[in-house]
């Protein structure tokens, strides 16, 4: 994977996963159920998850205190130990992405997702 198609697909984990915070809840949808994300998938992104939103909270304070040019190598330092995460769980980060947005749209997946956080 190239460093831009793969900087491409960590901005899309950050937007991902700001979406899907802990604590905020899925918009509600009248639609759903066309999602299939088995439990193994579900444990997967919920561990990411976690430790994607460790890293944003660890790397959050060093990036907004650092010189620009310090605060583009902290970003990409971050992407990379975040995309690193993902895969760690066992997951692509556009199947990451993919369960992200889908927890958007269908509030039962969101739900599983949030029981299995617990």
């Amino acid at each position: 994977m190239t460093i831009m198609n793969r900087t491409s697909l960590t901005l899309g984990l950050f937007a991902a996963f700001i979406a899907i915070a802990p604590g905020v809840h899925a918009q509600e949808s009248s639609g759903g159920g066309e999602t299939s994300f088995d439990d193994e998938q579900i444990e997967s992104f919920t561990t990411a998850r976690a430790d994607v939103q460790k890293l944003q909270q660890e790397y959050a304070s060093k990036i907004q205190q650092a010189d620009q040019e310090k605060a583009v190598g902290l970003k990409q330092e971050a992407q990379q130990k975040m995309v690193a995460a993902v895969e760690d769980a066992g997951l692509e980060v556009q199947e990451f992405n993919n369960i992200a947005r889908a927890a958007q749209n269908d509030q039962e997946l969101a739900e599983k997702i949030q029981s299995a956080s617990e």
